[in-house]
């Protein structure tokens, strides 16, 4: 039985369309809200509607004030322009451990901007 229904779904999957929806998606960097994410949002639509499923995009605003999902709050929209996590202390382990160049999805969905000059914070190993 199981191994009918993974055939079929086998069957259906273009590896090749797979590919590029996956890369176009990335793309878009959406891991902060902003117009990557919305964009991000149009695509996934399109890619259902494409499929014959109706979908749609529900905006929301994101002021730091409105409040969805049991209260929780989104930050501001914004457009991260450069992001990097780098360890200073002590010294000698000082080195980069990320970087939005590298990889731009570093940023931790709805992470917020830093002041300007950034952040100095311990960091905790758990």
């Amino acid at each position: 039985m199981l191994r009918n229904t993974l055939d079929a779904i086998i069957e259906e999957i273009s590896v090749g369309q797979c590919r590029r929806d996956i890369t176009r998606y990335w793309t878009f960097r959406s891991t902060v809200p902003g117009p990557g994410l919305r964009a991000a949002s149009h695509f996934l639509a399109e890619c259902y509607r494409r499929e014959g499923i109706a979908a749609e995009v529900l905006p929301y605003p994101a002021d730091d004030r409105t409040e969805w999902v049991g209260g929780r709050k989104n930050s501001l929209e914004w457009a991260p322009r450069s992001a990097r996590l780098d360890i200073v202390e002590p010294c000698e382990q000082a080195r980069m451990v990320c970087s939005m160049a590298d990889e731009p999805l570093c940023l931790v969905s709805n992470s917020t901007a830093t002041p300007p000059g950034g952040v100095t914070a311990p960091v905790v190993v758990v």
